[in-house]
């Protein structure tokens, strides 16, 4: 089976660790300009959202790729999320 690289796996810890109160605040954090705030929110939802591309793509490297993207313009609009 394809799967994301390992550096982008969800650890259980993170997995655990992290509800839907915490994660408003570290998307809060990034979009104040918290880099590592936001690094925590990619590594929690890394898996799924490259699943989801992956499921439409079929292929490991564009699926990569478009993850890629999709973070890079997250980052670029946080300062819109409400």
């Amino acid at each position: 089976m394809n799967n994301p690289p390992d550096h982008a796996s969800n650890s259980p810890d993170v997995e655990e660790e992290l509800d839907s109160i915490a994660i408003d605040r570290l998307v809060a954090q990034a979009a104040a300009g918290d880099e590592e705030a936001f690094g925590q929110v990619v590594q929690f939802y890394y898996n799924r959202i490259y699943n989801v591309i992956f499921r439409v793509t079929r292929h490991p490297e564009d699926a990569r790729e478009l993850c890629q993207v999709t973070w890079v313009k997250a980052w670029q609009r946080l300062a819109e999320y409400k």
